[in-house]
């Protein structure tokens, strides 16, 4: 009896812990239309301003301030403060960052919330474009105040994040995508993609085959900016060395970037490397 009780109780506690969830993220669905609401209006400062207020607010609530932060980061940097962007940043990577390379990215209690109620009743970690964002315009913000130290630390976090994603999801993306392709084949989907797209779906789609999908979580504009940093920072051999690597993967992954991108790569490609001081500390 004492056992059912305390299986009541827990039930019972996940519950209410689920419910306190819910409420939270219908608060933030508020907030963030209030965000929007200034944003769309072009008033940034507004928007920041209402931004910054709901993280504070939110500061001692782990489940849901590192979506406050960034929305409070984000629009700050848009309202041309950089000194408070950077501050909710960080708060960000310190959330963040023990879930990279080590940390698994759901606790057990969270898991059976999730799986009772829905995948909105986590702990809010970002999403792993969100962190790769978080730690490049952070990089921006000190480049900003003439950090380029601190600019340096981020894009290399920037950089670590990427690599990070691509470790945990790549296997589950293939095999998501190849078991797509055998349900559509059991489907007939492949004979109706010879057969053409419909009229009424390529007057919507057409413009579909111009996009590209990024690949292993790369995004081109933290590669370009990381390449950009290193070029002009760069100290030695073996910084251009990754400013070269970083300025192909922005072209591999946005070849239309190419008129901006290959003069700095030519510039690489013949550049002579006595010009470069000793190597300092990274």
């Amino acid at each position: 009896m004492h056992g059912m009780f305390t299986r009541i109780g827990r039930i019972a506690a996940i519950i209410g812990f689920a419910s306190a969830l819910a409420a939270c993220q219908s608060g933030y669905r508020s907030h963030a239309r209030n965000v929007d609401t200034a944003f769309s209006d072009g008033e940034y400062r507004t928007a920041a301003s209402i931004a910054e207020a709901g993280a504070n607010q939110r500061a001692n609530d782990r489940s849901e301030r590192v979506i406050y932060n960034l929305e409070a980061a984000r629009t700050a940097q848009v309202a041309g403060d950089p000194a408070t962007s950077r501050k909710y940043y960080d708060a960000v990577y310190e959330d963040i960052s023990p879930y990279l390379n080590t940390k698994a990215e759901a606790t057990v209690t969270e898991a059976v919330v999730t799986t009772a109620v829905n995948q909105a009743m986590a702990t809010y970690k970002a999403t792993p474009g969100e962190r790769v964002m978080a730690s490049s315009l952070n990089a921006v913000n000190c480049l900003a105040m003439g950090d380029r130290d601190a600019a340096r630390v981020e894009l290399n976090r920037a950089n670590n994040w990427q690599q990070d994603s691509n470790n945990r999801y790549a296997k589950q993306m293939r095999e998501a995508q190849d078991e797509a392709l055998k349900e559509g084949m059991k489907q007939g989907l492949d004979d109706a993609m010879n057969d053409g797209v419909p009229d009424y779906l390529e007057d919507n789609y057409r413009n579909l085959q111009t996009l590209r999908g990024y690949a292993n979580y790369q995004n081109p504009f933290t590669n370009h900016l990381r390449a950009v940093y290193y070029l002009a920072c760069g100290v030695d051999a073996t910084d251009l060395g990754i400013a070269r690597n970083n300025f192909l993967q922005a072209f591999k992954l946005n070849p239309a970037a190419g008129s901006a991108i290959k003069p700095d790569l030519r510039f690489l490609d013949s550049a002579s490397l006595d010009r470069v001081s000793e190597p300092a500390s990274r």
